[in-house]
């Protein structure tokens, strides 16, 4: 699904390449190389209240498990809106994207921690604040 803007909205549209990063993969009890990008659209529109936020997430990450060499493949959409009274504001949300093995290894999870900072011109900035990958089975 495309992200579409409010008539009068301010967008913002950015990717932060994300590099090779190690986590420990609990499904497989080794660790795996994980490397992708996060591509960002965030929205502001003035409203008679304050302003309503929309964001749009899009992850997509390869790796390879550093033991046995089994590849994984993720990607992810996730969309998110708020109201925010007065700027400066933040808000944080988790991203869980399935990473799905290319092998006979159990899937795992990846949670991607963002923030979305307004400064007081409506200006955002985005962080990617925390990664963990978790095996649920």
């Amino acid at each position: 699904m495309k992200p579409t803007a409010t008539p009068g909205a301010e967008v913002t549209n950015t990717t932060m390449q994300i590099p090779a990063v190690v986590y420990d993969n609990p499904c497989l009890g080794e660790p795996v190389a994980l490397h992708g990008e996060l591509h960002t659209v965030l929205t502001l529109t003035r409203q008679p209240t304050g302003f309503h936020v929309g964001s749009h997430l899009n992850g997509r990450y390869t790796g390879t498990g550093l033991v046995t060499g089994v590849p994984y493949r993720a990607s992810e959409t996730q969309q998110d809106a708020w109201n925010v009274r007065d700027l400066p504001d933040s808000h944080t949300t988790t991203m869980v994207t399935r990473l799905i093995s290319q092998g006979r290894a159990d899937n795992a999870f990846l949670y991607t921690t963002v923030t979305t900072r307004m400064d007081a011109n409506g200006v955002p900035t985005v962080t990617v604040d925390d990664q963990r990958v978790e095996c649920r089975g």
